[in-house]
């Protein structure tokens, strides 16, 4: 639980590989149709969350501490920039990722040229400076240690009692939002890599992999999960920094390039209709998942149920938190989500039409279409 947010890379990574397997190939796009099918994919279920927390956020500034609210917060949160300043609060943590994800898409069309034009041996070069680059962060802030805390002060285990101790507020913020430590970890260029990685290996599963099952392709992806196990149960004696900048995504990487070779009972499991509605609801509980949390500790202490803290921590209550989160959000994707993209999208484009009616460019190659 404590090592959730390795999930944060990993879900870059796996964006770079949909992203190159789905328009590094024979689909053809122009750059602003990719861009406006990016903004439709996310801006519903955001800007949904967005509002709801800003009702919290507003509750917040005039009620509790009787301060004003922060423009800076509200503006760098409504326009999906917020990870850029890690000196700022945020109105919904987990939504920092969303900025980086803003920013790869911004980038995707002129990477993945370059990337179409590579052969398979400059593929793997790549895919190997990716991942060794991936890990480049991480090292150089320990080699630096720009913010004065000694290396040994700043593994999973420690920086999680950090964040717990009211006695260490100035080391917390100092490693969470605060200071070269938050732009290491948050500042949308430390993850770029990963994201490319993603890229990389998708392109080559498209263009260069064998389409037959050799025994090594089962065994990877499940030595991956084996790995990832492994890597997670060690996380409380290793740097926080490396575990949240990717180094799991890397092993993940190995999984996702042989997915299609699993086992075959769980390869149907995840093809059901059920788990699939989830998956395409997984964007949506995640960005969800603290304003809905603050809702539903307002409803629990309206009851006398749960702590007073509004963390919902007893297991029942947990419990009842995960289905509201879950429920609550197939439901916003049902009704909001999935109206809201064919919304944007219709808009967007007859937008971009009537600016530029004849002409667009090519995503992969970068000529005129």
């Amino acid at each position: 639980v404590g090592s959730g947010y390795v999930s944060v890379s990993m879900f870059f990574l796996l964006s770079g590989y949909v992203l190159a397997y789905n328009y590094l190939g024979v689909r053809s796009t122009g750059r602003v149709g990719f861009w406006i099918a990016r903004i439709a994919r996310i801006a519903p279920a955001y800007w949904t969350a967005m509002c709801l927390s800003l009702v919290f956020y507003a509750n917040e500034c005039y009620i509790h501490t009787s301060k004003g609210a922060s423009f800076a917060v509200i503006a760098t949160a409504l326009t999906c920039t917020h990870a850029w300043f890690v000196e700022l609060d945020l109105l919904n943590f987990p939504a920092w990722s969303l900025s980086c994800e803003c920013f790869f898409y911004m980038l995707f069309p002129f990477f993945a040229g370059p990337i179409m034009r590579l052969d398979r041996t400059g593929l793997r070069w790549l895919i190997a400076a990716l991942a060794l680059l991936s890990l480049m962060p991480p090292v150089v802030y320990f080699l630096w240690l720009p913010d004065g805390v000694p290396f040994e002060s700043l593994t999973q285990a420690r920086i999680t009692n950090y964040t717990l101790n009211t006695e260490l507020a100035e080391v917390r913020n100092l490693l969470t939002r605060r200071g070269a430590y938050g732009v290491f970890m948050y500042n949308p260029f430390m993850h770029l890599p990963v994201f490319l990685l993603g890229m990389g290996i998708g392109r080559y599963k498209l263009a260069f992999a064998e389409r037959r099952t050799t025994l090594f392709a089962r065994v990877v992806p499940h030595a991956s999960l084996l790995l990832i196990v492994g890597l997670l149960a060690a996380s409380g004696s290793m740097p926080h920094l490396v575990l949240h900048n990717g180094l799991i995504a890397i092993v993940f990487a190995g999984f996702v390039f042989y997915a299609d070779v699993l086992w075959g009972p769980l390869a149907r499991l995840l093809s059901t209709p059920a788990v699939v509605l989830l998956g395409e609801a997984s964007y949506t509980v995640y960005i969800l998942q603290v304003p809905l949390m603050q809702v539903y500790a307002s409803i629990m202490r309206r009851l006398h149920l749960g702590s007073s803290d509004a963390q919902p921590m007893m297991l029942g209550v947990l419990a009842g938190f995960l289905v509201f989160l879950c429920g609550t959000s197939v439901l916003t994707f049902l009704m909001i989500e999935r109206p809201g993209q064919k919304f944007v999208r219709t808009t967007l484009t007859r937008m971009a039409t009537v600016v530029q009616p004849k002409q667009g460019y090519a995503l992969a190659s970068g000529r005129r279409s």
